[in-house]
């Protein structure tokens, strides 16, 4: 209890904001905050939507609204694909990579290219093993501070990610964004051979399998290759089976045996009282 108590008191100090809202562009620093702050979007929806005052652009939460409005003041540059604006011409030219797809920055180590150079760097972590985000209560340690904040949730208990459709929380957004997904009916993973979509990339990916005949999972007592873990599950516990099984009969083998030997102790015994 002490130990959660000083971890709030120190992100005071530190004013880092790891609880952030995934409707709109603001983040807090405890978790009842956000509470608080979620209940704005879920009355947001009861209402009707904002129009700009400006222009005929409509929105359906204010906090969009407000971006927008930056477009107004002071010249800012607007993207054509969100409510995004931005005060620098390179921001937004950033921004829209987004959606042109483009990766101008590539990793020296391998063939991957990055749209943003902070995911470069994050990247070329992997190859160069450097974690230097540790948690304090355990040996795990992380490329990203994110990536830390997130893992502390799971010490802690916090689950600051609120569904707005049912009672629901977790640790981090992507848990919630995918969550999400199962009420809307969202699938925006599609597959190209035989267009089934998905909820998540890596169903897609496991999905694929069917196409590519690809057996990724190596079992470790044989040569043996599997499409599927439940598959590599299964076959593991016929090997344990027939561990098991010669263990029994070796031990069956060794009471046979020792039997016998003390059968013909004891007809020696009788046959030296005889002579």
């Amino acid at each position: 209890m002490y130990a959660i108590n000083l971890q709030k008191h120190i992100k005071t100090h530190k004013a880092k904001k790891p609880y952030r809202c995934t409707y709109c562009v603001k983040s807090f620093s405890y978790e009842s905050n956000l509470k608080n702050h979620m209940r704005s979007h879920a009355e947001e929806k009861e209402k009707e939507q904002y129009g700009c005052s400006h222009c005929s652009e409509v929105f359906s939460l204010s906090s969009l609204l407000k971006l927008h409005m930056k477009t107004h003041r002071w010249n800012y540059k607007k993207c054509s694909n969100s409510p995004k604006a931005f005060k620098m011409s390179s921001n937004l030219k950033e921004h829209m990579r987004t959606y042109t797809k483009k990766k101008p920055y590539i990793c020296s180590f391998c063939p991957k290219a990055f749209s943003w150079e902070g995911n470069l760097r994050r990247h070329i972590s992997v190859h160069t093993g450097n974690k230097p985000y540790r948690c304090s209560h355990c040996d795990k340690s992380f490329i990203q501070e994110i990536s830390l904040q997130k893992h502390m949730n799971t010490h802690t208990g916090e689950k600051p990610f609120l569904c707005s459709y049912c009672p629901k929380a977790f640790s981090c957004s992507s848990n919630l964004r995918r969550h999400i997904r199962c009420h809307r009916g969202d699938k925006p993973y599609c597959c190209d051979i035989c267009e089934k979509s998905f909820v998540t990339p890596s169903d897609l990916k496991t999905h694929m399998r069917t196409h590519t005949g690809d057996k990724p999972f190596n079992c470790s007592l044989c040569q043996k290759t599997f499409t599927w873990t439940g598959d590599l599950k299964k076959h593991v516990k016929i090997h344990k089976r027939e561990k098991t099984l010669n263990r029994k009969e070796k031990k069956s083998g060794k009471e046979s045996c020792s039997s016998h030997r003390s059968q013909n102790g004891e007809s020696l015994d009788v046959f030296k009282e005889i002579v």
